[in-house]
């Protein structure tokens, strides 16, 4: 029989347990700002975590660091993927070697190489965009998988949204960022908590959090008594941020 849970409850339901771990401890580099430190040090603790932040606060370090850290964990036999819109690659991978001054193991995976890349180890980060994603992908050595703009996962019956959520399924280590600090979609949500393996598949989402008022996709309403364990569970597997000093940083 096996029992999961969060960590901060390792003091509440193993106490008479002694927990070993083999993961090396996260330091995080001292130019990020509190917030992001703190950001990513949860979302490495958890290791598979979503970040809904505001545009212009940094998400794009928080990748960077997670997807560094999650490589020196897997070692030299897995690979982490991030996958981000075309227009990002570039921008991303021009952040590492600013902040890293080069030193940064990240290189460009373009997708009619993409499959190749996969099935074979190595100790690097790749970045690809989303049109690389084909239904024929396979995973590989792929042992983490970070989302840039991760919205894009809405599209659940689309080929992005359900590949990814494919690819992923049962990852140790997955990251999903977007710059929509609080989507009203549903969809979204629930798209996000397949991904983090929190529930199986979209209705099974809904099913405990909504009822459904009508015949479309369009009337699902959160039941009145599902109010705060909606958030409660989300908080186990994503942060919210428009403003950080909401939270004291």
């Amino acid at each position: 029989c096996v029992a999961e849970f969060a960590d901060e409850y390792v003091d509440r339901v193993m106490q008479e347990v002694e927990i070993t771990t083999t993961r090396t401890e996260y330091e995080p580099p001292s130019w990020m700002f509190d917030y992001q430190r703190d950001i990513t040090r949860l979302a490495i603790s958890k290791q598979r975590f979503a970040t809904f932040i505001e545009c212009g606060l940094g998400k794009t370090l928080i990748i960077l660091e997670f997807a560094r850290h999650a490589q020196t964990q897997l070692g030299s036999g897995r690979r982490v993927l991030i996958v981000s819109p075309l227009m990002v690659v570039q921008q991303t991978i021009g952040e590492a070697e600013r902040f890293y001054g080069g030193n940064y193991p990240i290189e460009y995976v373009p997708s009619s190489n993409l499959q190749v890349w996969l099935d074979t180890p190595g100790e690097c980060v790749g970045i690809t965009n989303y049109h690389a994603i084909t239904d024929d992908l396979h995973r590989g050595t792929l042992g983490c998988l970070v989302l840039d703009e991760s919205s894009l996962l809405k599209s659940h019956y689309g080929k992005w949204g359900t590949k990814l959520i494919e690819l992923g399924r049962g990852l140790s280590w997955k990251l999903a960022c977007t710059g929509t600090p609080a989507p009203n979609d549903r969809i979204e949500y629930g798209n996000h908590a397949v991904f983090m393996d929190a529930f199986p598949n979209v209705n099974a989402f809904l099913a405990k959090f909504f009822v459904n008022r009508g015949q479309t996709s369009e009337r699902w309403e959160l039941k009145p008594h599902a109010l705060r364990p909606f958030y409660l569970a989300l908080s186990h597997w994503c942060i919210f941020l428009t403003n950080p000093a909401t939270y004291g940083w």
